[in-house]
């Protein structure tokens, strides 16, 4: 029969822990120069009034009930075409020869 060996076990070693110090931040920063300029004032009122721009509180007039009334005559329409629609009957002949 064969014989099985184990394997050896691994032996693990440590890191070696860092050392050191994080450094600083280096360099000296570049001075800008100051701008110059100002704000500017009004000019002045435009020339024409401009339109509202919230609609809130519009009064438009009604959002359209057209919907419903296109509605009403597809349903006219479906119930027109079954009505008139022949359906295919059997016809069973009740009376016997004899």
């Amino acid at each position: 029969t064969p014989v099985v060996t184990p394997s050896p076990t691994p032996v693990v070693t440590p890191s070696p822990t860092p050392t050191g110090d994080v450094g600083g931040a280096t360099g000296t920063p570049t001075v800008t120069s100051t701008p110059t300029g100002g704000v500017g004032g009004a000019t002045g009122t435009p020339s024409v009034t401009l339109p509202p721009t919230d609609t809130i509180g519009s009064t438009t007039g009604s959002t359209g009930d057209s919907w419903r009334l296109i509605l009403l005559g597809m349903a006219g329409l479906l119930a027109v075409a079954l009505l008139l629609t022949p359906t295919n009957v059997a016809v069973r002949a009740t009376t016997r020869r004899r």
